[in-house]
């Protein structure tokens, strides 16, 4: 994987995006809406609070969603009933939808995944064609702006970080007529997303279409080591509070010595190295959803503990420094942190040990906080979208988990298992606050180096975060 820094990133789109997109005027939609019996036109701006009552559903104690009752209404969409399949929301659509055009822009193309049954059913019962042109993923962000800007609009497009630079080139999911506030919804995707007061991009509540982090251990390396006794996942489902940090670290360091401490033998690769502080909800700074910003939160006491921990188990040789695939593909290394999508028949990762069965598959401990995200996997509607109206529809039939064939999804019981597991409980975390230098900073020295490190990178942090929030308080306006 390649070391880039996400600050580059962010600093280097937003010239470019932020003004491209923010001259893109907005198009109404309520005249979709005017066949279908008291359905609300237009809809207020979705935004998700704790006081919003409308937006979300009732809070347990623990802070989870409740899940509404089968078959009641919902007061924002008359028309639409919570928990429906998604053939019955399909009916809820309004006919003038029906025989339009639906472009989405992306990197893959859904005609060649697993989402090409759901697709293809989607077009069968609406009329609607779902033309998708195939992205370069580097320049994503950057072509994306230039169709908005020449007038040739996507109506959906992915967003892989909740970054401004990104939410410029969108517009309010509200735009396309319907108001979100059903509970077919991720509202705390939705929460990620939402940039002074509006909500500008959504997915699908438990859609198997995340791309989380998983662990995945060599099976063989496993056995070789005679520590085939403490089988991750066994373990895991026989106990999950078993499966723990603790154990994670003590089988590494058992695995190290098992193999006599050699060279290129480590206990576990990491596919980026703020994975571990994520699964502990820090990062060196992120947007903040909730508190409407970014935040700095690299020098908090949880995330120099969190690196500061990283580092040690670098130097113990429990981790890699930097993301070896061959090593744990060959045997040399027993755990790999890695996306969720290796988890699906048609993912791409670790193709010789799934040949063997020898791949096996594991959530993040279970004393984390969080599970990572790779990428938010959001979708939203980009400034200048013709049929913004229909993305609601195409969105909730083609990611809901009732729409795919999950023994076809998924490689096996076990991976199918694991990110269920994962997904159910819905506790992602998503820190796009990265730096590369500061990072092979850290692992120069020790843990106990760490908050001098960060300390150093005080001022480039909080030139980013103000710069950041400076665009944020612009975006749109």
């Amino acid at each position: 994987m390649k070391k880039i820094s996400r600050v580059l990133s962010i600093l280097l789109s937003i010239s470019l995006i932020f003004m491209c997109a923010a001259c893109g005027a907005k198009t109404e939609y309520e005249s979709y809406y005017e066949d279908v019996p008291g359905e609300v036109a237009g809809g207020d701006e979705t935004t998700v609070s704790d006081n919003d009552t409308q937006s979300e559903a009732p809070k347990e104690s623990n802070g989870t969603q409740s899940k509404v009752s089968s078959g009641s209404t919902s007061t924002a969409n008359p028309t639409v009933k919570d928990n429906m399949t998604p053939d019955e929301f399909l009916d809820t659509m309004p006919t003038k939808l029906r025989g339009s055009t639906i472009k989405m822009f992306f990197w893959d193309d859904l005609r060649s995944t697993v989402y090409k049954t759901a697709l293809n059913k989607f077009q069968q019962k609406t009329g609607i064609k779902v033309e998708i042109e195939v992205a370069d993923k580097p320049t994503y962000q950057s072509t994306l702006a230039a169709r908005i800007s020449a007038g040739k609009s996507p109506d959906v497009v992915m967003c892989e970080d909740n970054n401004v630079g990104t939410v410029s080139n969108l517009q309010p999911i509200t735009n396309s007529g319907y108001n979100f506030k059903d509970n077919a919804w991720d509202k705390k995707l939705m929460q990620m997303f939402t940039y002074n007061g509006k909500c500008y991009a959504v997915n699908v509540q438990d859609s198997p279409n995340k791309n989380i982090g998983i662990i995945v251990y060599n099976k063989k390396a496993l056995k070789r080591a005679n520590l085939s006794k403490d089988d991750p996942y066994t373990l895991w489902k026989s106990n999950p509070s078993k499966w723990n940090w603790s154990k994670f670290w003590s089988m590494c360091d058992a695995f190290v010595k098992a193999n006599g401490g050699k060279e290129g033998y480590y206990g576990s690769t990491w596919g980026t190295e703020d994975g571990y502080v994520n699964a502990f909800g820090v990062s060196l700074w992120r947007y903040d959803g909730e508190k409407g910003k970014t935040v700095n939160e690299s020098n908090t006491a949880e995330s120099i503990k969190r690196y500061g921990e990283i580092v040690d188990a670098i130097n113990k040789k429990w981790s890699t420094s930097v993301v070896d695939v061959t090593g744990f593909e060959s045997g040399k290394i027993l755990f790999s942190w890695t996306y969720s999508s290796t988890a699906e028949k048609m993912g791409v990762g670790n193709e010789s040990l799934k040949k063997g069965n020898n791949l096996g598959f594991v959530p993040m401990p279970t004393d984390s906080t969080h599970t990572p995200m790779f990428t938010t996997c959001a979708y939203g509607i980009p400034v200048g979208a013709k049929n913004a109206a229909a993305v609601p529809y195409f969105l909730r039939y083609i990611y809901s988990p009732e729409s795919l064939d999950e023994d076809e999804f998924y490689f096996n019981e076990e991976a199918k298992t694991v990110v269920k597991s994962v997904i159910s409980k819905n506790e992602f975390f998503f820190g796009n606050g990265y730096n590369y230098a500061v990072w092979q900073d850290m692992i120069k020295g020790t843990g106990a180096n760490v908050k001098s490190v960060i300390d150093s990178y005080q001022g480039m942090i909080n030139d980013t975060v103000k710069i950041d929030n400076n665009n944020i308080a612009k975006l749109h306006k």
